[in-house]
């Protein structure tokens, strides 16, 4: 093996600690400049994220309790409810001049109310309970199964890493603001997102986790956004399998789980018509797919059943696609917030 004797044609530089250098692993090589409708949606985004951190802190704390332990903050909470405060507060930074105040914010463009937990949050510092459950919430938090354990609440790592780093991407947003760059707590207010997230608006004030007493508006926009995507990801698989699946044998089943969800809506008129007329029919068809003792084929419903059932996927599909004003009662806040920046 040849070995180098020749000298070095260039030796490295002393380090200067004035050169370094802090890595922004989380923002964009290419700034991007966020309108305010933009800012408005991203806050909404930050102010849920950030709202079940809470409440999955809260729940912790809980446990905590239960087991006879105190509270205490996880190391994951704090991390990421400082990194979504910080995104919050660089949306701030898109918008005009001068920059809102995060919790000003929030109550201007409703998300206080939508989310208390993250208001509180921002005023505490920490995670707090609320002597009413933001209509928001959509599980049980960690904090209550503490308690109901025995154990003193504390907030796992797992929120404080993610709460941490919603707060810094709440940051983030706000510096698409025009300048000067509004406070989080004020952006969130003039926003409504303070009113629509109360535990994020407590989060802010606080920096902990706090339950609401009353349920927030939004605590049922995940929820009823969920029944209606699995209502239509049913329906369009069912109406893919009984046009092209050459055997029928699941077919009663399927149709019977999209029965279950239209069940789960309740005073929805189209809905109710569609559960009636499946009731009415359902036994026969599902009895036309028993096959024969000894039978090799595969099980076929008829051609009047087919079209049938094409009629209700047709049908539900058609409705959770134009959202009437029935499928948004239970969304409105959301929907209302929406409007003001798609409008």
């Amino acid at each position: 093996m040849a070995v180098s004797i020749s000298e070095p044609l260039r030796q490295p530089c002393i380090y200067q600690g004035a050169l370094k250098v802090e890595l922004q692993v989380k923002r964009p090589l290419m700034p991007v400049q966020l309108s305010p409708e933009q800012v408005g949606l991203e806050m909404l985004c930050l102010c849920g994220q950030l709202d079940l951190l809470i409440r999955a802190q809260m729940q912790q704390f809980q446990e905590q309790l239960g087991q006879g332990c105190s509270p205490e903050e996880s190391d994951t909470f704090q991390a990421q409810g400082s990194e979504i405060l910080d995104q919050m507060l660089q949306c701030l930074e898109h918008l005009p001049k001068p920059m809102p105040q995060l919790e000003d914010y929030l109550d201007m463009v409703g998300l206080s109310a939508m989310f208390p937990r993250v208001e509180v949050f921002l005023i505490q510092g920490s995670p707090v309970d609320m002597l009413e459950r933001p209509l928001m919430d959509v599980t049980v938090l960690q904090f209550q199964e503490q308690l109901g354990q025995g154990c003193s609440p504390e907030e796992s790592d797992t929120f404080q890493a993610q709460g941490s780093e919603i707060l810094d991407q709440m940051l983030q947003c706000l510096e698409h603001l025009p300048k000067p760059m509004p406070q989080l707590e004020d952006y969130l207010d003039m926003v409504g997102l303070s009113a629509m997230f109360p535990r994020v608006e407590v989060f802010l004030i606080q920096g902990s986790p706090v339950d609401m007493l009353e349920r927030p508006l939004m605590d049922e926009y995940f929820f009823h956004i969920a029944k209606l995507n699995q209502l239509l990801v049913l329906s369009q698989q069912l109406e893919e399998d009984i046009r092209h699946l050459g055997s029928h044998k699941y077919i009663a089943h399927q149709l019977s789980v999209i029965y279950q969800v239209i069940s789960s809506f309740r005073g929805i008129q189209v809905f109710s018509e569609i559960k009636r007329d499946i009731e009415a029919n359902f036994k026969q068809m599902k009895q036309s797919l028993v096959a024969e003792e000894g039978s090799r084929h595969e099980p076929q419903l008829a051609a009047h059943y087919i079209n049938w059932i094409l009629e209700i996927t047709q049908s539900l599909t058609a409705v959770v696609l134009s959202l009437p004003e029935q499928l948004t009662e239970d969304i409105h806040q959301a929907v209302t917030f929406m409007s003001q920046f798609l409008s």
